[in-house]
């Protein structure tokens, strides 16, 4: 069963370098929850099956944390924000003579903007 948001793992990696994330778990949720966030047909069901599978029933080091969560939801509502919906499902290869840089912005990404809001999550959770 395949969640919205689904995308290869070699798009995933891409979603990874333009968002500028790296590798650690907080990273990884951040990337799931804005591709998950970013595809229009993710409703709150599939948050919470995905959120229960990835909580309770995924082996380690598959698990998130509570951390992990938070990361997630902040990844979720950034890929809710950007205007350029679905990229999951672009086709990649079609860029692969374009800088990142004119990726982020065609795609209206901003690392700058990410790395404040995973800085600041707290305050911006308990806004």
């Amino acid at each position: 069963m395949a969640l919205p948001g689904k995308i290869s793992l070699r798009h995933h990696d891409y979603i990874h370098i333009l968002l500028g994330r790296g590798l650690s778990s907080e990273d990884e949720a951040f990337v799931i929850g804005f591709t998950m966030g970013n595809d229009l047909k993710t409703n709150k069901l599939h948050l919470f099956i995905y959120k229960l599978f990835t909580k309770f029933i995924y082996p380690y080091p598959y698990k998130f944390s509570t951390l992990d969560l938070i990361k997630f939801d902040l990844g979720f509502i950034y890929g809710r924000r950007i205007k350029m919906k679905n990229i999951n499902e672009i086709n990649f290869e079609l860029y692969q003579d374009q800088s990142i840089g004119y990726l982020r912005n065609i795609f209206d990404i901003n690392t700058d903007e990410i790395k404040f809001i995973l800085t600041h999550e707290l305050n911006l959770i308990n806004i």
